[in-house]
Formats: C-alpha cells, structure tokens, sequence
C-alpha cells in the first residue's frame, strides 16, 4: 500500500539547528530542499521550524541551512534587542520589525511566494504545506495551507455542510514570508508586539502571535488531523516528528528517599518564590515559556493515540525524533549525573538554561555539541511518551541511533508492515 508521509517541524528558534543537523544526517549536506520535501506528503511546522521549513522551500542545501542557525549575524538580525527595560526587570524582548526584514533576507526571491504556489515551485503538486499561527484579535489557531481545498479551511466546512464540494473561494493567499513571520513571533518574554501580515485582498493588515500560543509548538497532531480530515486512510500515514530538543529536569520536593544531585541546574527544586515581585517576574517569564515547549511529549502521545498505535518502545509508523536535556540517572549512586562526553561544567550549566533565542557564537556552539553527542547517544530522544525513574521514553525510541534506524525503513517496507 502506498505511504502518505508527513514531516513536523517544532519551533524552537535557534534551536531549530538541531531540525536542520538531523536532515543533513540524513540526507547529506549538499542535499537541496526540494529534493527533501518530495520526500513527503504532508510538511507542518511552528517558529523556528517553519524557518527551516521555508529555506526547505527555497531549496537551499541542508549544509546552508544549518548555515543559517549559525551565523550570529543573521541571528542578531532575528533576534534584536532594542528594548533595555525589560532586560533590566529581568525579560527580554526582540524588535518583531527587524525579524521581519532578517526573514525577508534569508528567503530572497521566495520571499513573495504565496503558500499556495509553494508545490508547485517544489515540483510535487500534491504536496501539502502548513504553517502554524495565532490570530492576535480572534484568539484562535491559524493555519496557513497551501491545499485551497482542504478540508480544515472554513469557507471550505461551510460548503461541506451545505452539502457542496469545496471550492476554495474563500482561500486568503499569504506570502511565504508572512506565515513564518507570523508563526515566530513568540509573545510576551521575547518579541514585543504581534506581526504584522496582509493576508488575501484586505486592505489593513492582521495581526498574529506565535502558533505556540494556539498549542502548535509541536504541531504534530494538527498535521495527522490535516490528512485525516483530507479522506487519508489512517493507516497509510507515517510521521517523522523532529523537535528543537527540550529540558526536562527531575523535580524534587525534599522527600526522604529522593536522589542526590551533582550540580543545581540539573534538577527543579520545587518552593515559593520568596520575593513578590521577583516571583511575579519569575511566573510571567515561566507562563510565556510553556507556550513555546511541547510538554514535555503531549503533542506526539495524542498523535499515537489517535492513530491507535501498539504500545511498544519502538514505533515505527511514528517517529519522534528530539534530544532531551536533562540529567543521567546513576542507579548504582543513587544520584542525577551531568550527560555528554567530557562537557566542561559551565558549558553544561549553559546548555541546560539557554533560551530559544541564542545569538551568539559559544551558545550556537554548545547547540552544536550537543547534536554531535545525540547522534552519539550522549543525551536521550524524547519518543513519545516519557516515563519511570530515568524519565526517559517508555514509548518511542530511546536513542537517535534506534529512531534513524526505523526511519531508514520507509524506503523499503509498507505502512501496514511498520505497526
């Protein structure tokens, strides 16, 4: 039976070089773009991913691509502080106009590439794009689809009930460079007002935040609802999800029994902040960041239920590939130990505290790094469901080496032969 294959892109800001290192795992560095995207039927990505999505699009190399989420002046161009109050009451906040213009340079001519022309500059007219995005006035998701006639686009539902074929009259066309723009504008603690997007023939402009804010930052689940809603059988669908990696650090309470720790930043100490205003800060920065983090496999777990897949450590139909910051567990010592090969403590500590808007070369470096020990199975993969003492993946691959391995199948095996 044939395969519909899809791709999901997390945003994650710089972060998405971990996206763009493990695509050139795959298909080598001087792979192009649109060679990777024939490779699916269905590509949906958030912030930073919709980034990696977009140079994709504009069928760069996977080695520029990286290139990229390397090159501090182009992240300088992304992420540009203006803004020293809120630096100074301990927030950030990035100029969202400069974004705009430091997007608009990396994509070049596709820059004005409306979503819907998007396949067939690729060359598969069949391919389905999304990019994710929240509507500031209306307070809801958005999706911004290539598929005219899909079946998730309203104008389109409003016709289906009215017992008629979808049309596509209603379709709004929206640049390539205004749904990432739109899709990468995290709220609150780092850029500082909604992006500005002319969406279809209105004459003001809309307004829109981050699709973390509608629950898209893994946008996963959105993307099988894409094809099921668009008559795909369930069980032709596979998936390969790639995060932007996450931390997950074990809480302790001060319970007897709990384990000892080497350093403070690998483990949350649950308290009250002991400062009003500080802790007041504290949970703004703390609300404004669970948008951006998928939490910490919510978004994958709802997908394989969905799909109504086995529970078994290894699915294949449904990769989730995402490397895991977050301490080793030594049963023999009882204690949570540092991951890596070899890491200085302080590289270490920064990686593990590190926001997603990284513009400078040691932190650039440190993301690096921690790609070449993932591929080496140094630090964890997410999977699908996290569980247990050692809070590593009790459902899904363990390791990037084992994810890889089933993903290599596809070429291969059929759907119905990778339950």
């Amino acid at each position: 039976m044939e395969s519909f294959d899809i791709l999901s892109l997390d945003g994650g800001g710089t972060w998405a070089l971990v996206q763009a290192r493990i695509l050139q795992e795959k298909y080598g560095k001087d792979t192009t773009g649109h060679t990777v995207l024939k490779d699916f039927d269905l590509v949906i990505a958030n912030s930073g991913g919709s980034l990696v999505l977009a140079a994709l699009c504009a069928d760069k190399k996977l080695a520029d691509i990286c290139d990229i989420f390397t090159n501090v002046n182009i992240l300088k161009t992304i992420f540009d502080r203006k803004h020293t109050l809120p630096t100074l009451l301990g927030l950030q906040l990035y100029d969202t106009d400069s974004k705009f213009n430091g997007l608009k340079a990396v994509l070049g001519p596709y820059s004005t590439v409306t979503m819907d022309q998007l396949p067939g500059r690729i060359g598969k007219s069949s391919l389905q794009i999304i990019i994710t995005g929240f509507d500031y006035n209306r307070e809801r998701a958005t999706y911004f689809r290539s598929n005219k006639l899909s079946k998730m686009e309203s104008g389109n539902i409003e016709e289906l009930v009215a017992g008629q074929q979808p049309t596509g009259s209603e379709y709004q066309a929206v640049t390539l460079l205004d749904a990432i723009h739109a899709s990468s504008n995290a709220p609150v603690t780092f850029f500082d007002k909604p992006a500005k997007v002319k969406v279809g023939n209105h004459t003001k402009d809309r307004l829109f935040w981050d699709g973390a804010v509608g629950g898209n930052n893994n946008p996963v689940t959105s993307g099988l609802l894409e094809a099921l809603a668009n008559d795909v059988p369930m069980e032709k669908i596979r998936i390969i999800s790639i995060g932007t990696a996450n931390t997950v650090l074990p809480v302790l309470y001060g319970e007897d029994g709990e384990p000892e720790y080497d350093e403070s930043f690998l483990v949350t100490i649950s308290r009250m902040p002991e400062n009003t205003v500080k802790g007041e800060i504290a949970d703004v920065k703390k609300m404004a960041t669970a948008v951006i983090a998928d939490p910490p496999d919510t978004a994958t777990f709802n997908a394989h239920q969905i799909m109504r897949l086995n529970y078994k450590e290894s699915v294949p139909r449904l990769i989730r590939i995402n490397p895991l910051v977050k301490p080793l567990y030594d049963h023999a010592n009882v204690k949570w130990i540092a991951p890596g090969a070899g890491w200085e403590t302080d590289d270490t500590r920064e990686l593990f505290t590190m926001d997603m808007a990284v513009t400078d070369e040691r932190g650039v470096g440190l993301i690096n790094l921690l790609c070449d020990d993932f591929f080496l199975g140094q630090f964890d993969n997410q999977g699908i469901r996290i569980g247990g003492t050692r809070l590593q993946a009790i459902i899904g691959h363990k390791t990037y080496a084992a994810a890889m391995a089933d993903w290599n199948k596809w070429s291969t095996t059929p759907p119905e032969n990778l339950s």
